[in-house]
């Protein structure tokens, strides 16, 4: 698995088609496109509230025509944090990234190409050594 990128746009920047202007957000893009509808709660390892919020709201929604088609959820690997997160009427990605920072975890959503699918996934930075899987 690998970070991906949405384009979104490319264009020649000018009229001799010398320079092309390519825009394209992360993947993570794709669940700013999902509200959390009404009041929402989970409880227990940060690894499990996360994607408790994607799964419901962009996995495995209970209106189907908000499913993320080929979006699935990784394996818990045990990252050793537990909380409890209620959100309302946020942006999917914003409350995620709110939660993540409060509890020092990253989330990505990688491309995995061979199998044409898109994983959220939770991360969690050391200071030694870089980033390590949750």
């Amino acid at each position: 698995m690998q970070h991906g990128y949405l384009i979104l746009t490319r264009d020649y920047r000018d009229e001799k088609s010398t320079e092309l202007e390519i825009i394209a957000p992360s993947l993570n893009t794709i669940i700013s496109r999902r509200l959390l509808y009404g009041q929402q709660s989970f409880k227990g390892n940060i690894e499990n509230v996360m994607k408790s919020f994607v799964l419901v709201n962009a996995v495995n929604p209970s209106n189907p025509n908000r499913k993320i088609s080929n979006l699935f959820i990784s394996s818990n690997t045990g990252l050793p944090i537990n909380t409890e997160e209620v959100g309302a009427g946020d942006q999917l990605d914003e409350f995620l990234y709110e939660v993540a920072n409060k509890h020092d975890v990253l989330w990505s959503v990688l491309m995995d190409g061979h199998n044409k699918q898109f994983i959220f996934d939770v991360w969690r930075f050391h200071n030694v050594g870089g980033f390590e899987k949750a």
